[in-house]
């Protein structure tokens, strides 16, 4: 029996993925801690659990050797249900109450289930596990689900007749909040540069339905943080941290932070950051949204630590940043467009370490120290022929001594002693 439900119950519909957890994890996530919590939340009728797999303790019978014993399937079958049943011994009455008592000392795990007595055979004693591979494995399936293309769980919520579906889709927002399964802070303002860093858990969740349409004011000193908006309202497993010369916005963005709900939780102002390199080090990503840039070095560092970057094509970051292999590139105004590359980014960390490692492997072939000194001598020396400036000519070809470069926390190549 469930609460009545109407035609147009539907309520959310989530997603659950993992690059480190199987299927089998994810479902029992799915059966035993998050379809729980969801149906306490109040107006919730039903929660419907699709795809993954369902962890089943299986006794895999192997009948050449259940015929070498003498033994038959019915065997089996009374063996595993007297290790595993709960039987009822009867009850104590008092005056005041009843105290029913039972036997709890089933085998729970596939190797206790494996020294289950099957029989006794010449002296000897014959266990499930000599007849049978005793495991836990998945229970045949009948549906599955995909969440991008990807294996994983759906949860399908489902509300009460007569409920106020706004009121409980919040609800529900709000018992998943407070599960994280995975926060991603990310964001950037303009000339302010930021990164994403992921806090918790290696289980992704999205939602795939209530999504609330948004018209954000399309500045380019409040883009990013107009994202942050965005996927705050809509996704609401993003938060932002913002790091930078602020140049006099700050105080503003936070009033509207303020205004719109956000905490600090949620959207964070670091200010100017003078240990780039430990900020880098914790971040899954890097979102530089500027209206305005030259050479943006803090693409370059952030492709050094192997991260995967997003930006505008301001300046020269178009060039940097090769869209689809080490990041993508947005155009200026496309608020809706960079938000969705930040919740791809964020819900694939697949895509992120593929990302990142072709941005360190383009920063060390393209972009090291050694290359760029020989590029420029290489442009000088072409400039010295062409203007027949055999002084500096013979400067080039008597060559620059070079340094050597050293990494720093496995991020930025900085410049060390000269050998």
């Amino acid at each position: 029996m469930v609460p009545s439900t109407s035609a147009a119950s539907l309520v959310l519909v989530i997603g659950l993925t993992s690059g480190a957890r199987s299927l089998m994890d994810l479902r029992t996530f799915a059966d035993w801690t998050l379809r729980p919590r969801l149906l306490g939340v109040p107006g919730i009728a039903k929660v419907v659990v699709f795809g993954g797999e369902v962890r089943q303790m299986q006794v895999q019978v192997r009948p050449e050797r259940l015929l070498g014993y003498g033994l038959a399937i019915e065997d089996v079958l009374a063996a595993a249900r007297r290790a595993t049943g709960v039987r009822g011994a009867g009850f104590v009455e008092t005056e005041a109450q009843r105290i029913v008592l039972r036997t709890e000392g089933q085998r729970l795990t596939p190797t206790e289930l494996g020294e289950a007595v099957l029989a006794h055979r010449e002296g000897a004693v014959v266990r499930l596990r000599d007849v049978a591979n005793v495991l836990n494995a998945p229970e045949p399936k009948v549906g599955d689900g995909a969440i991008d293309g990807h294996p994983g769980v759906l949860l399908v919520l489902s509300s009460q007749f007569g409920e106020n579906t706004e009121e409980v889709t919040e609800a529900v927002e709000r018992a998943l909040d407070e599960m994280a399964p995975e926060r991603i802070l990310l964001g950037s303002a303009r000339n302010m540069n930021c990164c994403a860093r992921k806090v918790h858990s290696d289980i992704a969740l999205s939602r795939h339905q209530r999504f609330d349409e948004l018209a954000p004011e399309k500045l380019g000193q409040r883009r990013a943080f107009e994202v942050a908006i965005i996927r705050k309202l809509r996704k609401k497993a993003l938060a932002g941290v913002i790091a930078g010369e602020d140049r006099g916005a700050k105080t503003a963005l936070e009033l509207k932070a303020k205004s719109l709900g956000l905490t600090r939780n949620d959207l964070t102002f670091a200010g100017e950051c003078d240990r780039v390199p430990a900020l880098l080090s914790q971040a899954a990503l890097l979102v530089l949204s500027s209206d305005y840039e030259g050479f943006p070095n803090v693409i370059l560092e952030a492709m050094a630590a192997r991260l995967p970057v997003i930006t505008t094509p301001a300046g020269d970051a178009h060039l940097v940043v090769q869209h689809g292999k080490t990041g993508y590139v947005v155009e200026m105004n496309d608020i809706q467009g960079l938000a969705a590359c930040m919740v791809q980014l964020a819900r694939s960390p697949s895509m992120r370490k593929e990302f990142g490692e072709a941005g360190r492997k383009r920063v060390e072939q393209e972009y090291n120290y050694e290359s760029l000194g020989n590029r420029l001598i290489a442009i000088f020396r072409s400039f010295a022929r062409k203007q027949r400036r055999v002084f500096l000519l013979e400067m080039l070809e008597r060559g620059i001594p070079t340094r050597k470069t050293e990494t720093l926390s496995g991020a930025l190549l900085l410049e060390g002693p000269a050998a």
